[in-house]
């Protein structure tokens, strides 16, 4: 239980219920989101869950913890085929690199060592209008194509810096895997990039 203290300009304490979460479902690790809830003012039930953010940039939900979805089928259809999803990818490798870092200042033994913050970042390359891949951000799982693919930044304990990778997997869930002219196109376009 987390209990913040807020007061208005007045001094009076402000008393707002709000929910924080904590979820994988988006293919990230851990994605952290704070939602404001605004109870019934007879009932006390809450009605809605607003996004904790700016104003005008506030979305309101019915519930805050997202039900089974494309995302969450797609997931389901990669492990039927002895597989894991191509998004999921991302948050494994984000969870091993986390693991070589505690490992290695375990190892060290100095209190001066520490792991770095953002030590792994992705963008995946999109291909625009001009047919070119550039790095962008879409919605997991709307991809048409069997192939995807990520530059991605990682800061390791030989590159505590970081160094760029570009990862390049096959999405099993856009006709079973296969590969067609489509997908030799992205796979070219990325050697290309």
């Amino acid at each position: 239980k987390v209990r913040l203290m807020a007061e208005d300009e007045e001094g009076k304490p402000i008393i707002q219920p709000v929910r924080l979460v904590a979820s994988s479902m988006e293919g990230e690790w851990l994605k952290t989101n704070a939602f404001m809830e605004k109870p019934d003012p007879v009932t006390g039930v809450t009605r809605e869950f607003c996004l904790l953010g700016d104003a005008k940039d506030q979305v309101c939900f019915l519930d805050p913890y997202a039900g089974a979805n494309i995302i969450q089928t797609k997931r389901a259809i990669a492990r039927r085929v002895g597989s894991t999803y191509a998004y999921d990818f991302l948050g494994l490798l984000e969870v091993g690199l986390i693991g070589e870092w505690d490992e290695y200042v375990t190892k060290l033994d100095d209190a001066s060592v520490n792991m770095p913050s953002g030590i792994f970042s992705s963008q995946e390359l999109i291909e625009g209008e001009d047919g070119k891949l550039s790095p962008g951000a879409r919605p997991i799982g709307t991809n048409k194509v069997g192939m995807v693919s990520w530059i991605v930044n990682m800061k390791t304990p030989e590159y505590p810096e970081g160094r760029e990778v570009v990862f390049i997997a096959n999405d099993v869930t856009v006709q079973s895997g296969s590969f067609g002219v489509d997908e030799d196109d992205h796979y070219y376009k990325v050697d290309l990039s």
